[in-house]
C-alpha cells in the first residue's frame, strides 16, 4: 500500500498522535520501578536468553530485532514492572542484534542500581524519545513482526534498512516452559 501511495498527497503518518488529541483525560504512566525477576523461576538468565536470540538472528542472516510486545521484552531480561494494571510488564520497545546487545527504549528512571547491574554492560537503557532516531541508523536486515510492529517503527527501520516480516522471535520461546534452577 505504501508504494502505492508513494507518488500522492496522501499523507500516511500524521505529524501528531490523534489519540492524544482525543484522548483528554489519559492517565499518568505508572511510577512504579522495574523489578528483578528470579533466575530460578525464570529458568534461565536474560544473558542466555539473549545469547539464544542472537544466535537464532544470525542462523537467518539478520542484523537485529525490534521488539514491541512488552510482554516479549519482561521474559527476554527478566524483568517486571507495573505499567500496566495487573500485568506485570514494563511498557517500551526494545533492539537486539545480532551479537545480543539490546537498546531498551523505556522510562530510565524507573531502572534502580541493582536491576542495572544485573542487566549489565550489553543491555542499555535510554529514553523512548530516542527510539525514532535510532530505528532510523539500523543497518539491516532488520526482523520486524508485521502482527505487533505499529507501522510507523516499519517506516522508520525502512528509511535505511532492509525489512524482514517474521514472527516476533521471544514468541515461541516465552511459550515454552522452562524448568526451574
Amino acid at each position: 500500500m505504501t508504494a502505492a501511495l508513494a507518488g500522492s498527497n496522501i499523507a500516511l503518518i500524521p505529524s501528531e498522535n490523534l489519540v492524544d488529541a482525543v484522548w483528554t483525560d489519559r492517565p499518568a504512566p505508572a511510577p512504579g520501578p522495574v523489578r528483578l525477576h528470579e533466575e530460578a523461576i525464570a529458568g534461565r538468565t536474560a544473558a542466555e536468553k539473549r545469547a539464544a536470540l542472537a544466535g537464532e538472528l544470525k542462523a537467518q542472516k539478520q542484523a537485529s530485532t525490534v521488539l514491541t510486545l512488552a510482554d516479549s521484552i519482561a521474559w527476554l531480561l527478566n524483568i517486571r514492572g507495573e505499567d500496566l494494571p495487573k500485568n506485570p510488564v514494563v511498557q517500551g520497545f526494545a533492539v537486539i542484534d545480532d551479537d545480543g546487545r539490546v537498546e531498551l527504549f523505556s522510562e530510565p528512571s524507573k531502572f534502580g542500581p541493582e536491576v542495572r547491574a544485573k542487566l549489565g554492560n550489553d543491555v542499555v537503557i535510554l529514553p523512548v524519545s530516542g527510539l525514532p532516531a535510532a530505528l532510523g541508523e539500523l543497518n539491516g536486515p532488520v526482523r520486524l513482526d508485521p502482527a505487533s510492529a505499529p507501522d510507523e517503527v516499519f517506516r522508520l527501520v525502512e528509511a535505511n534498512a532492509d525489512v524482514v516480516e517474521a514472527p516476533d522471535p521471544v514468541v515461541l520461546p516465552k511459550a515454552v516452559k522452562t524448568a526451574p534452577r
